[in-house]
């Protein structure tokens, strides 16, 4: 009957209030001295993904997800973004190290991400960034999701965390296949 759900609702609020509180004038960098080339932020990612991973993992799974750790991005595609996003700056590249939080209800969804902020309200990680691309940034594609940019325990290393339903996932590659070939035609 065109209504919102009240688990839509409650959805659409918590993203409104994540990207509301993590949403830095500057994007996200990782500690890196400034002019730091791609091997060292490369090195950071190594040092500090499995801390990351271990950090992200726990509230996903308690949260009643799947996780999925993603491939660490590699140098060339690192220069590309920082050269194309950040001029040149390859310690704002903050999804080097990365995974996906795969959930079956939104409900589920949403208590993971207040079960996120909630530790990150206890300083057990810091969320350094909130992108909200199922309501606020939606892509022409139909994809959705919630990213979050987080460093764990003073590490200076920011990863990314993406969180997203499961039927969604199942059209990622389809959309991930036509922004490569959009990429490509903008290079």
């Amino acid at each position: 009957n065109g209504a919102t759900l009240p688990v839509a609702e409650k959805f659409r609020e918590t993203c409104t209030t994540l990207t509301t509180e993590f949403s830095p004038s500057q994007p996200p960098r990782c500690a890196l001295p400034p002019d730091s080339d791609v091997n060292l932020l490369i090195k950071m990612a190594s040092k500090n993904g499995d801390a990351l991973h271990a950090a992200l993992r726990r509230p996903v799974l308690e949260g009643g997800g799947a996780y999925r750790p993603g491939p660490r991005k590699k140098a060339q595609r690192i220069l590309e973004k920082a050269r194309d996003d950040y001029g040149g700056d390859v310690a704002r590249v903050v999804d080097v190290e990365r995974a996906t939080g795969v959930f079956d209800s939104l409900d589920a969804l949403n208590s993971t991400l207040l079960l996120l902020r909630r530790l990150a309200s206890e300083g057990l990680l810091s969320i350094r960034r909130c992108k909200d691309a199922f309501f606020a940034h939606k892509q022409d594609s139909g994809y959705r999701d919630v990213k979050l940019f987080v460093e764990v325990s003073g590490t200076g290393f920011v990863g990314e965390l993406q969180l997203n339903l499961r039927r969604i996932i199942q059209i990622k590659d389809v959309a991930h296949k036509i922004y490569d070939v959009e990429r490509a035609l903008e290079d």
